[in-house]
């Protein structure tokens, strides 16, 4: 029993090694790599925004402003004039705001057809400050504007699904075409269910969403004859796919029933 205790204990060694941490660079990027925005041509303006934040281990003893510069990258389908505006290529991040930000775009549908989608891709160029560095992992968003049809998967009554907490989810239009999902299936967070995004372009679903602010969600699925909606999805590690896929379920439909 005596060698068991001292075995134990040597396994349970948590010192770890702080040494330079304190000396790594603040970052700032994107919240996420990516972002779905969905909207009805309608001729109308949308607004939307990106997430972006200054992480590190001083970046609170900051005690003045930092101006961010980001600019639209090269490889992007969706045109400035066309297809959006940017109301500006600055944001400031500060005290005020915890260091952490949205960045506003427009996007525009007048003369686009539905379905139709592009991407936007905007890049963080620089920080203000010289000891502020570009995050090398989350230094490029990528939007995808979707241009949607009519949807009506809100029936103001929940759905019925076997593959969730409680057999039901309620689903609410959050805008135009863009639904939350109140039960994520398959999976619950300490026994309550998970809500996600998803969006309706025509009958055709996409998930790409974080859920409980830490994990990536991304699927597909359709709208079927009888009023429901299948999907398949997979869970990431964290807010990028390259974290690692956490759990697997795109070889396993799940049914919502209207």
């Amino acid at each position: 029993m005596i060698a068991v205790v001292f075995l134990t204990a040597s396994c349970l060694d948590n010192t770890v090694p702080l040494d330079g941490i304190d000396g790594s660079p603040n970052l700032v990027g994107f919240k996420s790599a990516s972002k779905l925005a969905a909207v009805a041509t309608d001729d109308l303006t949308h607004d939307t925004t990106v997430p972006v934040l200054i992480t590190g281990p001083q970046f609170q003893n900051y005690n003045k402003d930092v101006t961010v510069t980001i600019s639209v990258d090269p490889s992007s389908t969706a045109v400035e004039g066309v297809n959006f505006t940017l109301p500006s290529n600055t944001m400031v991040l500060g005290p005020s705001n915890n260091f952490s930000g949205l960045f506003p775009i427009t996007i525009l549908t007048q003369g686009i057809s539905s379905p139709s989608d592009v991407t936007l891709v905007l890049n963080i160029d620089n920080a203000s400050e010289s000891d502020i560095l570009v995050n090398g992992r989350l230094n490029k968003v990528a939007v995808k504007i979707q241009y949607l049809c009519f949807s009506a998967l809100d029936l103001g009554h929940p759905y019925s699904n076997p593959d969730c907490v409680g057999n039901q989810a309620t689903v609410t239009e959050i805008s135009a075409g863009t639904y939350e999902v109140g039960d994520l299936p398959y999976l619950s967070a300490g026994g309550n269910p998970i809500p996600f995004e998803m969006t309706d372009v025509c009958g055709d679903l996409t998930i790409d969403t974080i859920v409980l602010g830490a994990y990536l969600v991304r699927g597909e699925g359709v709208v079927n004859a009888d009023g429901s909606f299948t999907i398949t999805y997979q869970l990431f590690n964290s807010t990028t796919p390259d974290s690692g896929v956490f759990f697997d379920f795109s070889n396993d439909p799940s049914t919502y029933m209207p």
